[in-house]
């Protein structure tokens, strides 16, 4: 059965696998031998193993391989012969056991592995590595990404470090994430390689490094522009005043892309083109980022960066064109469409 799954008996004859009421499983008519049976699935035997001991307890040969199938289709089996993370060290399999066992709940024993797999081999660039890139990135480490690398030479201050961060002392915020990435996670790379391409780039707005046209501009959309150039995945996040923003996540010809929403804001507001460098330098004072807010959006812009890696879904994650939009104080998230612009060239047809 499947190990992360909690399962009691409803009656005699009754098993619920499962709490979740999107996923729990409700098996009814179990006779004494069949309940037997599906009480020894421990995890611990493969499905021939398993075949083999009910016959020879002198169960019905076709009797348990159908209800082994039944069970295999409810997404409730997991088979032993299955070994995820092949050659990880016992301490990394250890720190990465719950994140298994949440993919396997979604994706079942075999899809988890496949999608641990595809995070071990994934690289993402943060852009900004202040309080939302920082515990972004430390969250991607986390969950196991195998290659997570902050880009934010400005100076740290002591305000600029995610919860959990050390003191700064002087480094920079990238440095002072690579400490906090190293820490939480030692195997995890956190350096760009030789020929690294990453499969994803996070823009953290209000963080990255960047310059606009005569400050005439965001300053981060020119990183935006180079990802598409090269044909990168990109996801925006930000923190604006008492808000968060995760999205939109930009796939190279596929969707929206930022200036798209820079062309549909200057639509709505003629004064937008003018207006968008001033506000992007931030107030005179200090920045708000509220620091609840700025581990949440953290963590919904971790949660769609990993959804994409994971892949491949039946679908794009919600922020895919669209911005999710996370405000104080209760948190409540509203997601709000940004749709290609006829007058960007983004989704134009190749000549």
């Amino acid at each position: 059965m499947h190990p992360a799954l909690a399962r009691g008996w409803r009656d005699a004859t009754t098993l619920q696998v499962g709490v979740d009421p999107e996923r729990a499983v409700v098996l009814g008519g179990l006779d004494p031998a069949s309940a037997a049976l599906v009480a020894s699935l421990d995890g611990s035997r493969t499905r021939s193993a398993v075949l083999r001991d009910a016959d020879a307890a002198g169960l019905d040969a076709p009797r348990t391989a159908a209800l082994l199938d039944l069970l295999e289709g409810a997404g409730v089996l997991a088979d032993a012969a299955e070994e995820p993370l092949p050659g990880a060290p016992p301490a990394v399999r250890a720190r990465l056991a719950p994140d298994l066992a949440g993919l396997s709940v979604r994706h079942g024993p075999d899809g988890a592995a496949r999608a641990l797999a595809r995070r071990r081999a994934a690289s993402v660039r943060v852009l900004g590595a202040g309080r939302v890139g920082g515990g972004l990135a430390a969250l991607l480490v986390a969950a196991g990404v195998g290659r997570v690398v902050p880009d934010d030479p400005a100076p740290a201050a002591p305000g600029d470090v995610p919860p959990g961060a050390p003191p700064p002392g002087g480094a920079t915020r990238e440095d002072a994430v690579r400490a906090l990435l190293a820490r939480s996670a030692p195997d995890a790379l956190v350096r760009p390689g030789r020929r690294h391409r990453p499969d994803l780039v996070v823009l953290v707005a209000g963080e990255a490094p960047g310059r606009g046209r005569a400050g005439h501009e965001e300053p981060w959309l020119a990183a935006a522009d180079a990802a598409a150039r090269d044909d990168v995945v990109l996801l925006h996040v930000a923190v604006r005043e008492t808000t968060g923003v995760v999205g939109p996540l930009v796939v190279p010809g596929a969707t929206s892309c930022l200036r798209c929403q820079q062309f549909h804001r200057a639509e709505r507001d003629p004064a937008w083109p003018r207006l968008a460098g001033q506000l992007a330098a931030g107030p005179p004072g200090t920045a708000p980022c509220d620091a609840a807010l700025a581990a949440a959006t953290a963590a919904l812009g971790a949660l769609h960066a990993l959804a994409w890696l994971d892949g491949p879904g039946e679908r794009l994650p919600s922020s895919a064109g669209a911005t999710l939009e996370l405000t104080l104080p209760e948190g409540q998230v509203r997601r709000r469409p940004w749709p290609a612009h006829p007058s960007c060239g983004c989704r134009w047809p190749e000549p």
